[in-house]
């Protein structure tokens, strides 16, 4: 391969082949960038060790291994949620170096959020929120703040608060809709969640309705609503001082970008193909320069945020969906998730057996790509953002510390 171009130096298929549409709801780097984290429909949480020499930057064309062959990573914590995973996230104040911030958070159908050991998959704690009838509550989606200390998750017409030193059920409601039936407010199932990462309060969050939603903490109400998106929205994202936002939506090719400072309409738009209920995720390089996206298709794409007519960069091809594309927090390398969920196709009649029964057979036997995949970058995408210059992804916080304590 042409050494400007991205090439494959670790990947991880395997443990994902042994069901069928084991397909991955993203990656996460860590904040410290020394790991992976994933979510699969077998309801496994999986953290994946980035191998010395990468981590060193010392890989070269003879030790960038295939992601089939002997880069082939394996998990090193794997935990189950109790349902299908709907969230999952780091501890933003993760650092190897301090084992109690090794730690992530996940959130399945029907069971409380739980945080996981990063080193030993233990059960660390559990957050619960319950319903009129005092029943556990599905968390949809969640998110922490820059300090470490607020956890903020996302229900049916409603956001819960929790302090994260403090698990349990005491929580701060905030409901988004008064009712089912009203017009007022944020309506539908608050699907993903961000803060703003520069310690103001602000936090967005996007509903299955199609609607961001913009908040403060000091503030119970909703400040602005922002539109544009023609499915559900599915993933929100601040830059790295907090003044645009960006969105993405299922069924909806276009990724939105908003300054928050004049909430009015999209400043641009972003094309990628997402004509499906799956979450295609996307990224922003360090200066906010550069926004990456998977699609339906199978490309990963880059756009210059500057120049949102230009069409974007085409930088990897797959066979199947990518439903994540994310940098490393500060190495030339990402991290790419592959897979979608395949339908077998209906068995033609008796007398079209011959005609179509081939073509049908041959489709429902196609094998299906689902894992994950490190590609080594020719260079760092993003440096760090010169002053005046817009668009930026969050940096990581240097707030209040991890409560080691908690259980």
């Amino acid at each position: 391969m042409a050494a400007e171009e991205p090439r494959s130096v670790a990947g991880a298929f395997d443990e994902f082949s042994g069901l069928k549409n084991n397909c991955l709801k993203g990656v996460q780097w860590s904040p410290d960038g020394t790991c992976l984290l994933t979510a699969s429909e077998d309801q496994q949480i999986r953290l994946f060790e980035l191998p010395p020499e990468l981590l060193a930057g010392e890989s070269d064309d003879a030790a960038a291994p295939s992601a089939e062959g002997d880069g082939e990573l394996v998990s090193t914590v794997c935990v189950r949620e109790g349902d299908s995973i709907y969230d999952y996230c780091w501890f933003p104040r993760m650092n190897s170096d301090e084992p109690a911030s090794c730690c992530f958070f996940g959130a399945s159908r029907d069971h409380p959020m739980h945080l996981w050991d990063a080193y030993t998959g233990a059960l660390r704690a559990s957050y619960s929120a319950y319903n009129h009838l005092d029943e556990v509550t599905s968390t949809f989606s969640m998110t922490i703040d820059p300090t470490g200390m607020r956890l903020y998750a996302g229900y049916d017409r409603a956001i819960r608060i929790f302090d994260v030193t403090r698990p349990g059920r005491q929580c701060e409601l905030r409901p988004t809709c008064p009712s089912r039936k009203s017009r007022e407010g944020q309506r539908g199932i608050i699907s993903c969640l961000a803060v703003s990462p520069d310690y103001s309060g602000l936090f967005a969050a996007g509903s299955y309705a199609g609607v961001v939603g913009l908040y403060v903490d000091s503030s119970p109400t909703m400040l602005c609503a922002l539109g544009g998106h023609r499915g559900g929205v599915t993933h929100v994202r601040f830059s790295h001082d907090g003044t645009y936002l960006f969105s993405g939506a299922r069924q909806d090719d276009a990724i939105l970008c908003y300054d928050v400072r004049r909430s009015q309409a999209p400043l641009a738009s972003f094309e990628r193909r997402c004509a499906t209920n799956q979450r295609i995720g996307f990224d922003l390089s360090p200066d906010s320069r550069a926004l990456l996206t998977g699609g339906e298709d199978g490309r990963v794409l880059v756009y210059d945020v500057l120049q949102p007519q230009q069409p974007p960069a085409v930088w990897l091809t797959y066979p199947d969906a990518v439903s994540a594309a994310v940098l490393h927090p500060f190495l030339p390398l990402l991290g790419v998730a592959v897979g979608q969920r395949h339908f077998p196709l209906p068995a033609e009649d008796d007398s079209d057996e011959e005609e179509g029964g081939g073509a049908a057979e041959a489709a429902n036997e196609r094998q299906s790509e689902n894992g994950l995949q490190v590609w080594l970058l020719p260079h760092p995408l993003g440096e760090a953002p010169a002053t005046g210059e817009p668009p930026p992804p969050a940096t990581e916080a240097t707030a209040a510390g991890y409560d080691s304590g908690m259980t």
